[in-house]
């Protein structure tokens, strides 16, 4: 519980200071380069933008790509497991299609794709969400299994309540807290995927700033502006970290997990 409340912390004091920190940086290459100071907290980048302000639309547009990406797993991830159990799919067609979706890794995906048509927004968070949607709909179809054969769904079923119900008010209640404690895990790594992407420039466009992109730009000066890859890097490794203690604080409270 302890870790758990300290993580969401760091997440709502992280996200108060992106929406403070964000806003337009401006290029003067007459303040290029400048340590943190008073006016300017985190010092400014080789085109003298604001390091700060750049920091935060980041953490804004990393935090919303991954939020995009997991969205569009969980729920692709749900809407297989909805169809296995209502159709009762069998277990080996299901489990080819899934492991079909998981043959092609996304950030392999996502550099074939900017390869050919460059990086754009939509595309990272629809690149991201194939690969962890076949994650979601793994965890929801091992769940919906056990809570098929549950006394409550079976009860429910001899009662006459038909499959979309009995799927919609029995097995999908059930299996939630597994789903919920795997997206918290997919977001974390969606945040983590942007980044890598962005730093090798398959991510998304130049022209937005991302946490990764920001460690990839600052490369050619690290050694004589280390504010540029220090501040980018802390930022990255708190919001892995406090991702990281939610998700492990979630499965202390689950009780399969002892």
């Amino acid at each position: 519980m302890m870790r758990r409340a300290a993580a969401a912390a760091i997440l709502a004091m992280m996200l108060i200071a992106a929406l403070l920190l964000r806003g337009e940086s401006f290029v003067d290459v007459s303040e290029r380069l400048l340590p943190p100071s008073s006016m300017h907290l985190m010092g400014t980048d080789t085109f003298g933008r604001d390091v700060a302000s750049r920091i935060g639309t980041g953490i804004l547009v990393s935090a919303s790509i991954a939020a995009a990406a997991s969205s569009i797993a969980l729920a692709a991830g749900l809407a297989l497991s909805f169809f296995f159990s209502l159709w009762r799919m069998p277990g080996p067609v299901f489990l080819t299609a899934i492991l079909t979706l998981k043959t092609v890794p996304p950030v392999l995906l996502a550099l074939f794709l900017s390869a050919i048509s460059g990086p754009g927004v939509i595309k990272l968070a629809a690149v991201l969400a194939i690969g962890h949607a076949a994650d979601i709909a793994e965890t929801a179809y091992s769940r919906v299994l056990v809570a098929r054969s549950e006394d409550y769904t079976l009860s429910a079923i001899g009662l006459g309540k038909g499959r979309v119900d009995v799927y919609l008010h029995h097995i999908l209640p059930a299996i939630m807290p597994y789903i919920a404690k795997q997206a918290v895990s997919i977001f974390s790594a969606s945040i983590l995927s942007e980044a890598s992407l962005s730093f090798l420039g398959c991510g998304v466009p130049v022209t937005i700033p991302t946490l990764g992109s920001m460690l990839s730009e600052a490369r050619p000066v690290m050694g004589q502006a280390p504010w540029l890859v220090a501040f980018p890097a802390l930022f990255l490794f708190l919001i892995g970290l406090s991702l990281e203690l939610l998700a492990s604080g979630r499965s202390e409270l689950d009780p399969s997990s002892h």
